[in-house]
């Protein structure tokens, strides 16, 4: 499906005291009404990957498992669980790696000044040892076909009884659906920083182009200066440099990322119907505990 906006921008006629002729004083973005029809079609799900026709070219997906590790592959993808965390651990195209790193469910930031400010950091950590903990109650093996495999896994959480479950559907061309669901316990918890997942990519999936509000960060809060449109950027680019590193990079709206090298190679992740993303060039660790942002390492 499609989707419409109209962008309005006002520019400099001629040089002024401030800036340049073509300087942009203003803009405004519009998203042009659609029929209902038309939204449904937009808005990509499970459902309709699972009703488009698969390249069984790429031949049936085998499945192995030992004590440490479920491995699901052909001779194009291949997808690594770790099977005694209920994790999963790596993800490769035709040999190439691009998640090097075990994807978990998250629900931690790097504090901000403003955080700090208000005992945040100790307030609710509960949440951030709910991110690096948590007990794996279940793990189960579906496979529907020689060309689709679900692998699923829950999780009881530190805090209160919250709990969490993911299923990862994976397609023998190479197609890998991620499905989260998240259940908050106990109401007398603290407020929860994030909701979502992080990974760690290869270092050669350094460019970035996503559909969504950009180029410069933006959050829920402050996202109306950041158009809806397509941006580029590498991923050190996308980096906001504070003076103290805290949260920063967050990109709103996003209904897909691609992430390539510098062949062009790479991966997209798409929204059902869309996503928030922030990619660092280091860990959340690195920017929590780091003092200057000079001392963070590259």
């Amino acid at each position: 499906g499609n989707e419409y906006f109209l962008t309005i921008e006002f520019y400099l006629k001629q040089d002024e005291p401030y800036a340049e002729a073509g300087h942009i004083v203003a803009w405004e973005q519009f998203e042009l009404p659609r029929l209902e029809e038309e939204c449904e079609k937009s808005e990509l799900s499970k459902e309709e990957i699972e009703k488009q026709e698969v390249d069984k070219s790429k031949g049936e997906l085998k499945v192995s498992k030992n004590k440490e590790n479920l491995v699901v592959k052909n001779n194009f993808v291949e997808v690594v669980f770790d099977w005694k965390l209920g994790l999963l651990n790596s993800y490769s195209i035709e040999g190439r790696n691009v998640i090097v790193g075990k994807m978990f469910p998250n629900f931690w930031r790097p504090p901000t000044d403003n955080d700090r400010g208000n005992n945040m950091p100790w307030r609710v950590n509960v949440w951030k040892e709910s991110s690096y903990e948590r007990n794996l109650m279940y793990r189960h093996i579906n496979k529907k076909n020689g060309y689709e495999v679900e692998i699923s896994f829950g999780y009881e959480l530190p805090a209160g009884g919250a709990q969490v479950s993911n299923k990862f559907t994976i397609f023998s061309d190479g197609k890998l659906v991620v499905e989260y669901n998240f259940s908050p316990g106990e109401s007398e918890l603290p407020e929860i920083p994030r909701i979502g997942m992080q990974t760690l990519l290869s270092k050669e999936m350094s460019k970035v182009i996503w559909y969504g509000r950009g180029p410069h960060e933006n959050y829920c809060d402050r996202k109306s200066g950041a158009r809806i449109g397509i941006h580029s950027m590498n991923i050190k680019e996308l980096f906001h440099h504070y003076v103290r590193p805290q949260e920063n990079g967050n990109r709103e709206e996003v209904r897909w990322i691609a992430f390539g090298d510098d062949s062009g190679k790479g991966v997209m992740v798409v929204g059902f119907p869309t996503i928030n993303f922030s990619v660092w060039h280091c860990g959340m660790e690195d920017i929590e505990n780091t003092l200057h942002d000079y001392e963070l390492p590259e």
